[in-house]
């Protein structure tokens, strides 16, 4: 069995009162490894923005977990451990992984793009804030394109060395591997021109850190030294980077990632009418989810013939309709995901 310390979310968005289906895909995964492995659960939760303030939305978001009876041990809230992330930023640069230095960079007319000139070669060009046109980058915000200028900014670079990382499906691991190639290979800008709302003061100079580096620290903020990292495969990216980030703070961590795959809406399904009940909703993320493929959609079908099921299950008094349930319960195909996580024994 893997030496498993603690389960721990991705840092979830939280950014409206009305909770998204989806938004709860991930928190529902990690708590079945953490009742699975009988281990601790951290969910973490990013509301932390510098363009708008979200703490409000935690409370409706927390609401619906604990009907939903997914409970963890910890709730970990950026916004409340700023200091400590701080921190990390003064171990990086103590650690020279995190450096001031001249450098060219690229940048649009909002800020909202950013990055030295280094990292073009690297540029992903399926990125959600920006288009490359040609040898043009083209932000989608504000629609200009990004200038060259010379100035003294923060960077971090990552050792080629090979961390200790499991990954989970299988299928993930050579997007892992390109992903993690990449980042050893580039130089990733940390500072920004713009006011993110995150100041970092080194050597008497005052920086902007981007906020979504900022909070890629957190798993520092723990005791334990093996975690298995829960998260949707779509921020594949920022979960590579954060498994960087600790083991350049502490080098004897080990990771297991387990990215779940993303759910669409491309059938165009009112998510309004998804029932996020206890155990009916639980039972259409399981039957949504195939872990031999990395994206699914929400099936309207499914999730109308599992609402039935539950009406079915409080119809059930007499002992043989009780046993009909069950077998109907057991055939869903959620027990399939189950069983696939259970191998991670």
């Amino acid at each position: 069995m893997i030496d498993i310390s603690t389960v721990v979310t991705f840092p979830i968005g939280v950014r409206s009162n009305r909770v998204k289906p989806g938004l709860l895909i991930t928190p529902i995964i990690a708590d079945y490894i953490a009742r699975e492995f009988q281990i601790p659960s951290v969910i973490a939760l990013n509301v932390l923005d510098s363009y708008e303030k979200r703490f409000e939305y935690i409370k409706p978001y927390l609401k619906i977990l604990k009907e939903m009876d997914i409970e963890f041990n910890r709730i970990w809230i950026d916004e409340e451990n700023k200091n400590q992330l701080t921190n990390n930023l003064h171990i990086l640069y103590k650690k020279q992984i995190l450096k001031k230095k001249m450098n060219m960079v690229y940048s649009c007319d909002c800020g909202k793009v950013q990055f030295v000139e280094s990292a073009f070669k690297n540029i992903h060009k399926g990125a959600r804030l920006y288009e490359v046109k040609n040898t043009e980058v083209i932000c989608n915000s504000c629609n200009s394109s990004c200038d060259k200028v010379e100035q003294e900014v923060l960077t971090i670079s990552f050792s080629k060395e090979t961390i200790k990382k499991e990954i989970f499906p299988k299928l993930m691991v050579k997007e892992v591997k390109e992903l993690d190639n990449r980042l050893t290979s580039m130089e990733y800008l940390v500072s920004r021109n713009r006011d993110t709302g995150i100041i970092f003061t080194i050597e008497g100079k005052k920086f902007n850190i981007d906020v979504d580096f900022f909070w890629l620290g957190y798993l520092n903020q723990f005791s334990d030294n093996h975690y298995i990292l829960v998260g949707s495969n779509h921020v594949t990216w920022h979960l590579c980077l954060a498994s960087r980030v600790v083991q350049s703070l502490n080098p004897e961590t080990k990771i297991t990632l387990v990215l779940t795959p993303y759910v669409y809406n491309k059938n165009n399904v009112d998510e309004n009418s998804i029932p996020l009940k206890k155990e009916i909703f639980k039972w259409i993320v399981y039957s949504h989810i195939t872990w031999k493929k990395q994206d699914t959609n929400w099936n309207q079908s499914l999730i109308s013939q599992i609402s039935r099921i539950e009406q079915l299950k409080s119809m059930c008094k007499h002992e043989k309709y009780h046993y009909s349930y069950e077998k109907l319960e057991n055939s869903l195909s959620f027990l399939n995901a189950n069983n696939c996580l259970k191998k991670m024994k």
